[in-house]
């Protein structure tokens, strides 16, 4: 259960993150991933 209680606590983390506009844990926003590929 300590297990299963961890990994609801950091999807829980990376939905917040993800509604916030934040990257964590590899999410990266589209507009982010363009700008990026754009200055390279």
């Amino acid at each position: 259960m300590k297990l299963h209680k961890k990994t609801m606590k950091k999807l829980s983390n990376v939905e917040v993150k993800k509604v916030s506009g934040g990257t964590s844990h590899g999410i990266i926003p589209p507009d982010t991933l363009n700008n990026t590929l754009q200055i390279e």
